[in-house]
Order: structure tokens, then sequence, then C-alpha cells
């Protein structure tokens, strides 16, 4: 387990909570004398309480010991609700980020695609406030933390796993890691399996007469809007539908490439709708067509600043390599990101 290295919003959780169950220096300086026969003096002194745990964390971080610091804590203190709670915490959350910090880079969209999916009712706010993007597996748990439970039977964190499953786009030996972890983190992890594997299936064997969506999503850049340059950051998606317009959850989905390898002047990171947005969108036809006869619709997700932009006269080549104009070919649908 990767203790040495916690997200830092579960750092301040942990703070918080030894706080909490030793509620000053001298308490505080029994529990490590007693536990782990550390004079508290020698690793962490000066300031007040708080200041004072937070070295004596990074001490023990130091070390990789922050859930043996955990347990010892746990036994002066057994009964302190927040040292209990924040040690479920600790080892769910860590264990999580040891399976997919290393593939963070490769598979950033499925999990900001899990994200989203489990976190669906919060994407019905006032479309005209935008939203901050989880950009990162840090930044996930931490609003996955910051998610109350509600009345759904398993953790937020759960959930997320759950969906990323779903994608059917996590190489196997993680998806294996991903299932162990749900069979010891979830409270009903049979169902769970169960209802992930069905779906992993029905995606790894599309419906060919099903209405495919084709998904675009155009983040601004805020590097580039600083810089008063117009650049977007793109997703997409290709989810298979039979009849029923609610596309945006709980679907058999594959995320696209965004990157054009073969050009060395393509740069994957933003684009200008302009000049590269048409490229894009022949790249994501190219890898529905294995798939579906059908002609997909398209589905671009802007935030309010695009909504009156023309998406539908934008020009593509077709497969015969004819200029069109995809609005004369294809049904365009134009949706605000804060509804996704």
């Amino acid at each position: 387990m990767n203790g040495g290295n916690p997200p830092g919003y579960l750092l301040g959780k942990i703070n918080d909570a030894l706080c909490s169950a030793f509620t000053s220096e001298t308490q505080l300086a029994m529990m490590v004398r007693y536990e782990f026969s550390i004079n508290l003096a020698q690793v962490a002194s000066g300031g007040n309480l708080k200041e004072i745990v937070h070295t004596l964390l990074e001490s023990f971080e130091s070390s990789n010991s922050l859930e043996k610091l955990l347990d010892g804590a746990l036994k002066q203190n057994p009964n302190n609700p927040k040292l209990k709670a924040i040690k479920e915490k600790f080892h769910i959350t860590t264990s999580l980020f040891d399976i997919l910090l290393p593939l963070e880079k490769k598979l950033i969209n499925q999990m900001q695609q899990a994200y989203q999916a489990c976190c669906y009712d919060d994407y019905f706010n006032d479309f005209e406030e935008e939203y901050e993007i989880a950009d990162s597996l840090y930044k996930i748990l931490e609003k996955l933390d910051e998610k109350p439970q509600g009345t759904h039977n398993e953790k937020p964190i759960v959930q997320f796993v759950d969906h990323l499953l779903k994608t059917g786009d996590i190489p196997k030996q993680t998806a294996k890691k991903l299932k162990q972890w749900l069979e010891k983190n979830a409270n009903n992890s049979s169902d769970l399996l169960s209802q992930s594997s069905s779906h992993y299936q029905n995606y790894q064997q599309p419906n060919l007469d099903a209405q495919p969506y084709l998904l675009i999503k155009l983040d601004p850049s805020k590097q580039y809007h600083q810089e008063h340059q117009k650049k977007y950051l793109v997703s997409a998606w290709v989810i298979y539908e039979n009849g029923n317009d609610n596309y945006s959850k709980n679907k058999p989905f594959k995320t696209l490439e965004n990157r054009l390898d073969y050009d060395k002047n393509y740069k994957p990171d933003v684009i200008s709708i302009k000049e590269e947005l048409p490229t894009l969108i022949e790249f994501f036809m190219m890898q529905l067509a294995p798939y579906n006869s059908r002609k997909p619709i398209i589905v671009f997700l802007v935030n309010r600043q695009l909504l009156k932009y023309k998406f539908d006269i934008i020009k593509i080549q077709d497969k015969y390599d004819q200029k069109i104009v995809i609005g004369s070919e294809y049904c365009v649908v134009l949706r605000s990101i804060k509804r996704f």
C-alpha cells in the first residue's frame, strides 16, 4: 500500500482526526512514546498542536508508516469516531491510489467519465455556471471524498470504481485488481461485479442495430484563454442506444482516441475549433466504422459561450473523400456541458 504518498486532502483529514483524539501536546507525546518509543520533542516541537501533528505526519510519511501511526493512535484512543473513520478511509483510498496512479495519464479520460457517471446529479446545476474539471486522480479522489453518499448503498469511491470497470476500456490486469478492490471494499460486491461483467460483455459485443451517439466534449483551456486564444481540450466517446435518448447515464460506452499520432504537427493537448476540430471529427468517425453501420447522432458538449456556435455547418471529408457539411448528413445536437 502506498501509505507514504497519500493525496494532500487525506493528510489534512488525518491531521484533524489526530487533533481530535489527542487534544494537547502532552497527550500526543504520550501516544507516540507508548506506541513507538519515540520522543515527540525530537521529532516535532514548536508551534500549535496542528503544526506539531503536521510535522509528525511528515516524519511518518517519509518512512511510509502513516498506517502504523493510525494503528497506534487507535490503540490509545479506540473510541474516537474521527480516528476510526479516517483509518478506513486511508486504507480504501491509498489502496485504490496504488492501482490507478501508474495508469493515470493513459486512463484519465476513463477516470473522468467514471467520475461524471457516479456524480451525475451534480451536473444538473445552472448551465451558466462553470464547473471545475477534475483533471487528475488526486482531484477526482478529493471530489469523491467531498460527495455525500446520500441514499446510495455504496460509497462514492466504490461507485467510481464500479463505473470505471463498466467502460470496458481498462487493461485486464488493472481490471482484475479493481475487481479485487471491490470485493474487499464494497457492501455488495457480488451485485456490482455481476453488473460490471454484463456491462463489459455488452460493450465487447455492441449491437450493430443500435443507434450510436458520438459525444464530443470541448473544455476551454484556461492557459490559452488567459493568452486570449480560443483553444479547447477535447474528449470523445461513442455510446450505443436502443431507442433511449438518455445517453448520458449508465450506458455502454467507449472512450475514443483523440491523438493523431501520424501527424507530427498535431498538438493533442488543445485545439482550435475552426482549424483542427474537423480533422478530429473525421478521426472519431474512423473509430466508429468497425463497430456500427448506422450514422451516429453527433452531440457537442460545450460551455455557454459556445452554445451559439454553428457546429452543424462544420465541413468534413466523408468516406468517399468528398467534403460535406455535417448537418446535412448527421443529426447534430448541442448541449450544455453542465448537463452531462
